[in-house]
């Protein structure tokens, strides 16, 4: 993922993963991400990166959930009205990427948690990112869970994701509550952008232009096992957080 968007993704984990109690699905929706070979079609200009960061555009994909007239029309509206574009809203005004021109056709190797919809791998959209939203009705515990599914041929990107959600543990009876399911989404997308075990790998370097490695680890306290995640400004702002040299890195859930 060679942006530095992603260093601002890391360092809003330390806080995000910390503030949202929820039980996240994220491994039960686990796939290993694909890189496409042709992303975007722009004509003559096919494949031209634009050299200046601009905000990332991020397109939200509901016709799962507005196909599925069986649930309830109150928690489908509360889905695609309020907490996902309040969560697109938010990182479309806190992320910068290099974009490339033209647009983002995708390609289904069929190894998506979900069948990617047909004008996606056809006429393509206008976005950086696309994330495919979905829901259902499940008494497990858990309330969201995320995959990453494809990643940009020439960068490493994330440029298509899933997010499910379940219907039986979200607020939408109580719009005072609405705010703990925004973070939820926020968590969820950051599954998509890069925090999740697949993709640590894809992560770069930008001071040697290249994949980075050695950035997670595990660590035993108090007899229990953490993975953690090592790569700046995290671990030290962690490290200057909580006045602590010796943190290795963000400490990770599942």
């Amino acid at each position: 993922m060679k942006h530095e968007s992603a260093i601002l993704i890391l360092s809003l984990a330390a806080c995000i993963l910390l503030a949202s109690s929820h039980e996240c699905g994220h491994g039960r929706m686990n796939v290993t991400p694909r890189k496409v070979t042709k992303s975007f079609n722009s004509g003559s200009n096919e494949g031209r990166r634009l050299q200046e960061y601009e905000s990332i555009r991020i397109h939200m994909d509901y016709s799962s959930i507005q196909a599925d007239k069986e649930a309830p029309l109150e928690a489908r509206n509360y889905l695609t009205r309020i907490i996902m574009p309040a969560a697109e809203a938010y990182f479309e005004n806190a992320l910068k990427v290099i974009r490339e021109s033209g647009t983002l056709i995708l390609e289904d190797f069929g190894t998506c948690f979900e069948e990617i919809p047909t004008y996606l791998t056809t006429d393509g959209v206008e976005a950086d990112l696309v994330i495919k939203v979905t829901a259902v009705e499940s008494d497990e515990g858990w309330i969201a869970g995320a995959s990453t599914c494809l990643l940009g041929v020439d960068n490493n990107r994330p440029i298509y994701g899933e997010i499910e959600w379940n219907y039986n543990y979200l607020n939408y009876d109580s719009l005072f509550l609405a705010e703990n399911d925004i973070l939820t989404g926020l968590h969820e997308l950051m599954h998509v952008f890069g925090l999740s075990n697949d993709l640590y790998e894809y992560f770069w370097d930008n001071d040697n232009d290249d994949v980075q490695t050695g950035q997670t680890g595990t660590v035993t306290k108090n007899d229990i096992e953490y993975n953690y995640l090592n790569v700046e400004p995290l671990t030290t702002k962690l490290r200057d957080h909580f006045n602590c040299d010796e943190i290795e890195g963000g400490y990770l859930e599942n």
